[in-house]
């Protein structure tokens, strides 16, 4: 089970940031719903650099503080790793 719904243009989201929150956010609870009521052995959960903030070094290490950019994007991001 896949969830790949996402909008795009940062600038964008601070002033739709309700449309932005609700497909971030709502969307992935409705995939975790679907996977539990499907029994779903298996499910992949997959993000954006943006959740790391600006990367000082390359590569990003995931063991890496949390830290969006202002943006609505980041944040919604950083909702999706904490619900998964």
């Amino acid at each position: 089970m896949f969830h790949l719904a996402t909008l795009i243009a940062i600038p964008h989201s601070y002033r739709a940031s309700r449309s932005y929150g609700d497909t971030k956010v709502i969307g992935t609870l409705n995939v975790l719903e679907a996977v539990r009521a499907c029994d779903t052995p298996r499910r992949v959960h997959t993000s954006t650099s943006q959740i790391y903030g600006t990367a000082r070094t390359m590569p990003i290490s995931e063991a890496r503080p949390l830290q969006a950019q202002s943006s609505t994007t980041g944040t919604g991001h950083i909702c999706q790793e904490a619900a998964t």
